[in-house]
């Protein structure tokens, strides 16, 4: 074969650039190069010299080989399959008149991407938080602490693992970032609007305007009793128009829309395509999270009580009693390692304290106040939880 007419290019990260990779592809086509393989191990992507055309190329993910009929009556064609990862091109793509390649299988992935770097993430926030503790420990101990340094004998090995580590951070930071910023783009090619949707968007607008606000921290270990918290407030003539980023801060608007049905949504991963359905049945989200990979929704529908049944929001019972244990797991884990830390610093201060009674000092009370109160908080926020669990489950046996 020419080697002009062979082409590989490695492509790092593109799995986490989507959009970017299929532009890239549809300018390589544009310049005769047409794509004939790719590796996703090696993020190199194969070329074959050909016609300059315009294709247009959506990347997916899927475990499905065949491709769905509908698709293939609108010209997209498989071009390459490699594990759950398929490229497919058209060749007379029309957006908005032929049908598009859903991205609910990237959007799961990269959502579990981000969960498993975030854990890493807290492990390694975790590991220097004890050893900061440690050191604080050590510094304020008193008396005259000697310490040794000794010279490593192989100190490239030691220069080496630094930049293995500084490597690994940079990965995960840009790899957050990039998937972050996928999200956003990706959710805007499957954003669609019924015209349930859209009344149900225009009738929150109506009541955009804040009148009251409630301070609500530590709602997250009893979303139940917050969602009853809601509604009595809509009861009483509030309505919940917002929530700030942090979820602590809820804003109200003084208004008569009768009552307002709540439901607090917890998912470890978020599912695609399934906000469409909840908002064509007239919720609204008013709160969503971002920024950490346990996904907070709150949802909410007004309707008058006098003459309508309270809507109930489209969930079976199974999975909410799933999602309600992992989050008492999942909270029961952060929280724990946290109650562990707490423990480790307040037994290291108070043995201290046995063994040389005179170095007590005011700082040391403070120290000790603190702890043993961020422990107490903690370890009732684990209670709340798994209270809440038992809630859910009694649901099914009642």
């Amino acid at each position: 074969m020419n080697k002009h007419s062979y082409k590989r290019v490695c492509r790092p990260f593109w799995s986490y650039a989507i959009h970017r990779t299929e532009a890239w592809l549809e300018a390589m086509a544009a310049r005769g190069m047409h794509l004939q393989s790719f590796n996703r191990f090696t993020s190199s992507f194969s070329f074959i010299a050909g016609k300059e055309a315009s294709l247009t190329y959506r990347i997916h993910r899927t475990e499905q080989r065949a491709l769905p009929s509908k698709l293939s009556e609108d010209g997209w064609e498989s071009c390459h399959v490699n594990g759950k990862w398929e490229v497919l091109k058209n060749e007379s793509y029309l957006p908005g008149e032929h049908t598009d390649v859903s991205r609910d299988g990237i959007l799961l992935r990269n959502s579990r991407v981000r969960q498993a770097w975030l854990i890493f993430f807290l492990i390694v926030i975790t590991m220097a938080s004890i050893q900061l503790s440690l050191l604080t420990v050590m510094l304020t101990s008193p008396g005259n602490i000697e310490t040794t340094v000794e010279t490593s004998p192989m100190w490239l090995i030691t220069l080496a693992g630094f930049i293995v580590q500084a490597g690994i951070l940079f990965s995960g930071i840009y790899t957050l970032f990039r998937i972050k910023d996928e999200k956003r783009v990706l959710s805007e090619d499957m954003a669609y609007h019924s015209e349930e949707e859209d009344h149900a968007r225009a009738l929150h607008q109506r009541f955009a305007k804040s009148d009251v606000t409630k301070w609500r921290p530590g709602w997250m270990s009893s979303p139940d009793r917050l969602s009853s918290w809601i509604e009595q407030k809509a009861d009483a003539g509030l309505y919940l128009v917002r929530v700030s980023a942090g979820g602590t801060r809820f804003h109200f608007s003084r208004v008569n829309t009768g009552s307002a049905a709540c439901h607090v949504q917890f998912e470890r991963t978020e599912t695609p395509g399934s906000e469409s359905l909840h908002m064509e049945n007239g919720w609204v989200p008013v709160y969503k999270t971002n920024s950490h990979f346990l996904k907070w929704v709150i949802w909410i529908k007004p309707y008058d009580a006098k003459t309508e049944t309270k809507p109930r929001f489209y969930t079976d019972h199974e999975s909410q009693l799933a999602a309600a244990r992992e989050l008492s797991v999942s909270r029961t884990w952060f929280l724990g390692l946290l109650v562990l830390l707490q423990l480790f610093v307040l037994s290291q201060t108070v043995l201290r304290l046995i063994n040389r009674p005179e170095s007590w000092s005011y700082g040391d009370s403070v120290m000790i106040t603190l702890l043993g109160f961020a422990v107490i908080i903690l370890v009732q926020d684990i209670v709340r939880c798994w209270r809440y669990y038992l809630r859910v489950r009694q649901l099914r046996t009642s």
